[in-house]
C-alpha cells in the first residue's frame, strides 16, 4: 500500500498545473480549518501517539579507556503502543559551551 505522500504525489503529478493550484488552496484551507490540538488528538485516537524530549546536558565520561566531556543537546522521541511508551528515535551532539 502506498503512503499518503506517495498517494499525493501521483494525484499532483497527474492534475494540469492550474488544477495543481486549486488543489493546494484548497489543502490550505483545510489545514486551517484544524488545530494542532485537534490533529494531535486525531493521532491519539488513531493509536500513534508521539513525544518528543529536547534538552542540553553536561556529560563527562570515559570510552574505550579515553576521557570525553562537555555540552551535549539531546533529543529523544517517544511512541505510545498498546499503553506502552518506547523510544524510537535518539540523537546526542557536542555543543559549544
Amino acid at each position: 500500500m502506498k503512503t499518503v505522500g506517495q498517494r499525493l504525489k501521483v494525484f499532483y503529478v497527474k492534475s494540469v498545473p492550474e488544477l495543481i493550484l486549486m488543489r493546494v488552496k484548497a489543502l490550505e484551507f483545510a489545514l486551517a480549518q484544524v488545530s494542532k490540538n485537534e490533529i494531535r488528538n486525531w493521532f491519539t485516537h488513531c493509536c500513534y501517539c508521539t513525544s518528543r524530549l529536547l534538552g542540553n546536558a553536561i556529560v563527562a565520561g570515559t570510552f574505550k579507556g579515553k576521557s570525553f566531556g562537555g555540552v551535549y543537546r539531546y533529543t529523544r522521541t517517544y511512541l505510545k503502543e498498546n499503553g506502552q511508551w518506547r523510544i524510537i528515535a535518539a540523537q546526542a551532539m557536542a555543543i559549544a559551551s
